[in-house]
Formats: C-alpha cells, structure tokens, sequence
C-alpha cells in the first residue's frame, strides 16, 4: 500500500458563531432569507449572534509534522461565503484513494482528553479511538500513552487502510466519554475515500448537518428522554424571555 502521513491538532476556535464566523464581516454573513419574527429585513439581529457564540473545537489539518504550516486551502472551491481557513467548523475534510495507508497523527492542543474515530475503514483496536476500548501505548510503543484518550499536549498515530470496499464518505469524531459534547462544539470531519475509476465531478461539496452548542452549564429546564405518553411540565421561577435549546 502507498503510506501518506496526515497531521491534525485539536485546537479551540474562541467566540466561534455559526451565523458571524468571522469577525468585522458585515455583509457575507447574519443573512436569513426565512425573514421570520425579528428577522424581518432578512438579518441575524447581533444580539442573536451573541448569543450564539461559544468556544468551537476542531480538527485542524497540518502540512508538518511539526504543526507549524497550517492547510488553508477551502473546502468548497466555489463556496463564496466559506470562512477563512482558521474560522470555519469543521476544519477540514480528508481524501484518499483505495490502495492508501494513512498514518494520521493526531495532536491534542486543547485542555481536555479527546480522541479520533473513524467510520467506514479498516483498522486495528489501537486506532479505534472509542473509550474505553482503545489500547494504552504500554512498553511495546515505550510509552504510557492511549489511543482512546489523548491527553493534552500529547499524540497519537492512527493507521487506515483504504481498499476498494471503503470507497465513500465517512465521518470521524471525538469518542472519548463526552462524544456529543465535543462533537456539538465542532469535533469531527470526513475522510472521502474516491472511486479513482469515476469520472470527477463539476462541483463537489462536502455537506454536513449539525447543530453547534457550548457547554454554558445545566440548562434551566431539560424534560429527559420521551417515550409514548409521556409529558413533561416546568414552572420558570419568573415571566420573562428565555433563552432555549431544542434537543433531540
């Protein structure tokens, strides 16, 4: 198999909003065609921009091993409206071919343990990433490190083969034990594994539906999981406006 090295750190996006990522951009952004209640003239009100922002987490691609020259090309060629490189969630999006064996080093930049997990290619329990079932580096690798949970300013190197059986797009993301809040912070991506036999296409756009949240704390009222019948009631404390999540 042809070897290729991929290098990510795990880094923060700070004052991330998913309406206004990048600052002093006043026309690009905060549009909304739906014109709905307080969006009347077809913009995001700045109060719900800042409302909305929060301390993204991503997977940052690298073009060294030393982690100094970032990968800045987009991610949609002919998307106008794309963040710059260092402001858009996610950060990056992988491709391959059958016959590659990728080694993807992984850095963790951030303040807390997170991991990386694939789906859709072929690897061994030491590049799973999913807690608790990744492998402690031990005497074999020389080290004390784990491939499910790196710690901070730590690594690790995850090995993939591609074949023609894995040939799709498959998402990754952190798997350590708080999946969906690294994930609803902005902690995954795709490996796009091509058909080198298609043709390629006019236009390719990687498309991800996912809604971005913080971590602001308990919220002020969470009914738990539905089932059949079921019915929740709250009292707020005071009348007022209050600032909700919908979560499913």
């Amino acid at each position: 198999m042809r070897c290729r090295d991929v290098y990510l750190r795990i880094e923060a996006v700070p004052r991330y909003s998913p309406v206004d990522p990048e600052d002093h951009e006043h026309d690009r952004y905060r549009r909304d065609c739906m014109r709905g209640h307080g969006h009347e003239d077809a913009r995001v009100p700045v109060a719900e921009v800042e409302r909305r922002r929060l301390d993204a987490l991503v997977y940052r691609e690298y073009l060294d091993a030393g982690y100094t020259v970032p990968r800045m090309d987009k991610l949609v060629v002919h998307d106008v409206n794309e963040p710059r490189w260092d402001r858009r969630v996610p950060a990056c999006v992988l491709y391959a071919e059958p016959g590659e064996r990728l080694f993807i080093h992984v850095l963790n930049a951030d303040t807390a343990p997170h991991s990386f997990h694939t789906h859709g290619l072929l690897y061994g329990i030491d590049s799973d990433g999913s807690w608790p079932f990744g492998v402690k580096g031990g005497m074999a690798h020389g080290h004390d490190l784990r491939s499910d949970a790196i710690c901070p300013g730590q690594s690790w190197c995850y090995v993939f083969d591609l074949t023609e059986e894995t040939i799709g797009a498959w998402p990754f993301h952190d798997h350590v034990m708080e999946i969906q809040a690294a994930a609803d912070r902005g902690l995954f991506g795709g490996i796009i594994v091509r058909d080198p036999s298609c043709p390629p296409p006019d236009i390719e756009v990687p498309f991800f539906l996912h809604r971005m949240a913080g971590t602001s704390g308990a919220p002020v009222l969470h009914s738990r999981t539905f089932y059949t019948g079921a019915t929740f009631t709250h009292t707020l404390p005071s009348a007022g406006t209050l600032a909700y999540v919908c979560k499913f």
